[in-house]
């Protein structure tokens, strides 16, 4: 075997620093190919994994979302199912002289004008109390006493909001007005319907309701009214005809 010139030895040194070159070029870049693969995949892992974690948290949301809706869907059905209640409590209590005026009736609003609106059909040219059941309510609220009771004792003592002490005066419980004069000596009770009817209703919590005349008949018998027997009867009736309203 015959040795390499000097020519054929550079030539050959020379190939192979450009075929080591070559392979280093080529295995650079595969390198960085596989790093941008692998930093292509981590940012498709990154972004696979945000999606799945905001998909976590929509589907935490409808949950939530879901059981609020259940939760106000079943106060909805409780109320509707208390108010239902009510209305036949109402309807089936017979009122008499000895009921407890603060025997409450969780009635609404447009339940109190249902009843309103049927007496204003009746009464001759209508009642102030039309549209001002949420007055009731109010008063009732505060209260504790019945809304159907205030409404009967306001309706016998006011003409059923139409008296000249009403509309004056906004009293429509016949406040202090004496038989002998009944203007004069009446009370002013407020600035309009609403304000009239709760503090009416204050003024008998205070004044009766919580000094223990707690009935009609006791009431009559505490001196709120002159025409005993027939005051209690009259508002007994037209509180058991409102309740038939309902």
């Amino acid at each position: 075997m015959r040795n390499l010139t000097r020519k054929e030895g550079v030539l050959a040194i020379s190939i192979a620093v450009i075929l080591m070159i070559t392979c280093s070029i080529i295995l650079y870049f595969r390198v960085n190919s596989l790093n941008d693969r692998m930093t292509s995949l981590e940012i498709q892992l990154e972004e696979r994994q945000k999606a799945e974690e905001e998909l976590l948290d929509s589907l935490d949301q409808i949950k939530t979302n879901q059981e609020e809706l259940k939760r106000i869907e079943n106060e909805r059905l409780k109320k509707e199912q208390e108010h239902a209640q009510a209305v036949h409590t109402a309807k089936t209590m017979v009122l008499s002289d000895n009921t407890d005026i603060g025997n409450n009736v969780k009635l609404t609003s447009a339940d109190m004008n249902k009843i309103i609106d049927k007496w204003d059909a009746h009464v001759k040219n209508g009642t102030a109390f039309k549209g001002k059941g949420d007055a009731f309510i109010e008063a009732s609220r505060q209260t504790g006493l019945n809304p159907i009771y205030l409404f009967a004792i306001a309706s016998l003592e006011s003409g059923f909001g139409n008296s000249y002490i009403a509309q004056i005066k906004h009293n429509y419980f016949g406040i202090n007005a004496v038989d002998d004069s009944p203007y004069e000596s009446s009370t002013y009770m407020g600035d309009n319907v609403k304000e009239g009817i709760i503090n009416g209703a204050h003024w008998i919590k205070k004044n009766f309701y919580d000094h223990g005349y707690t009935t009609l008949a006791s009431m009559e018998s505490g001196g709120y009214s002159t025409a005993k027997g027939k005051w209690s009867r009259d508002i007994t009736h037209i509180a058991n005809t409102s309740a038939t309203y309902l």
